[in-house]
């Protein structure tokens, strides 16, 4: 058995590997996709070569027995940078024996930090038990409530669902349209518009983040292959720093929309302007509801009151997956948090709430709950092929 990165020409290996669980056309290996994320971010020569992908593979023989997919980022403490991974999606062989945990035990040891989203049982057992990893069961949500109708129509579908609350729907929508009075958004068109404002903020801040340079935004929002994203602010100077959303529609009938904020990066004294231009986006494409997922609690008690908290949305039957909306006892994404253990006197403990980190850092934002499927991205497939 070979461990090693995965090799520019090998992307069939994982696309096997992965088709032989979830039959054929999974999202994480479509070609663009898996090029675009594996190949392409910015921190990539950091931890592969130009003829790797960031994979950590099992290769036994002509098959891979197993591998970690994983996205290199940079974590900073008080300024200090440190090399760290967000796994995106992982797969052993059932007849692989142990592979799994040495893969993991090899990627941990690489870097000084590793997080993993969306983990199985299997997944948390493994890391907190034998890597030492730190486990949070929910990564905070927020929640702005838009069109009353619209949510209404989401809530009605829950199993079970106990008559609505219309006077708390519409107390939260007017919170909503409160907030957005008098502001306006302006979306940043290119990649060479961005300032680094709030860049320059967050690293004066010393609030332990993942990296949010003006190259990684580029990289993961303006550059995605599928998904199309928009980066807005509340003026051209952008001096009140940037958000990052997108607007989905939903598979309901009749047709409705939801926004999802991805980043919430204003510059100091400007959390209300930013998240007001937020709400009057939200407001100005007619969503059911926008949500926000971070693992920072310092950045969502910055956000005003009319983000509904986690307790309060929960209480009334507001689904967390979306395409479709879903019900299920896992309410929030799970978070690991996984620190070097070699340098774990000098490292410390990021646990839930501690680091700034979103569901853009790993392959959260992706268009369907289950399955996985890509086959309404076929039109735009193309062989796997090193990047110039």
């Amino acid at each position: 058995m070979e461990y090693r990165n995965l090799r520019i020409g090998e992307h069939q290996l994982a696309r096997d590997l992965f088709e032989s669980y979830y039959d054929r056309d999974v999202y994480c290996t479509e070609p663009r996709y898996f090029d675009w994320l594996h190949h392409g971010s910015p921190q990539h020569l950091d931890c592969a070569t130009a003829e790797e992908f960031t994979v950590l593979a099992a290769v036994d023989g002509d098959r891979l027995a197993g591998c970690i997919n994983y996205v290199p980022t940079e974590v900073y403490l008080d300024g200090k940078r440190h090399p760290a991974v967000v796994t995106t999606e992982s797969l052993a062989r059932p007849d692989s024996g142990g592979v799994y945990g040495l893969l993991a035990r090899r990627l941990v040891g690489r870097f000084d930090y590793c997080f993993v989203m969306g983990a199985t049982a299997f997944l948390r057992d493994l890391y907190v038990q034998h890597l030492g990893g730190h486990y949070c069961h929910d990564m905070r949500r927020l929640i702005l409530v838009g069109d009353v109708d619209a949510l209404r129509r989401i809530v009605a579908l829950a199993p079970g669902s106990a008559a609505i609350d219309l006077g708390w729907f519409r107390s939260k929508a007017e919170a909503t349209a409160e907030l957005a009075t008098g502001k306006r958004w302006v979306q940043v068109e290119t990649a060479s518009e961005l300032r680094d404002d709030y860049w320059q903020a967050m690293l004066a801040s010393g609030r332990p983040c993942c990296g949010r340079t003006p190259a990684w935004i580029d990289w993961r929002y303006f550059r995605h292959p599928h998904i199309d994203y928009a980066v807005i602010t509340t003026e051209a100077s952008q001096s009140a720093g940037i958000a990052v959303v997108r607007r989905e529609a939903l598979a309901l009938e009749p047709e409705c929309h939801a926004v999802r904020l991805l980043e919430f990066l204003p510059t100091p004294g400007q959390e209300h302007a930013l998240a007001g231009a937020v709400a009057r986006f939200a407001k100005d494409t007619g969503c059911a509801l926008l949500d926000f997922f971070c693992a920072h609690d310092e950045v969502l008690h910055q956000l005003p009151p009319a983000f509904v908290r986690p307790e309060d949305h929960r209480a009334h039957d507001i689904p967390y997956l979306l395409q479709p909306p879903e019900w299920r006892e896992r309410r929030s994404i799970n978070l690991l948090s996984i620190r070097n253990r070699r340098k774990r006197r000098v490292l410390p403990e990021l646990g839930g709430g501690q680091i700034y980190l979103t569901k853009g850092d790993g392959a959260q934002d992706i268009f369907l709950n289950r399955g996985y499927r890509s086959a309404h991205l076929r039109s735009q497939e193309q062989p796997s092929q090193r990047r110039a």
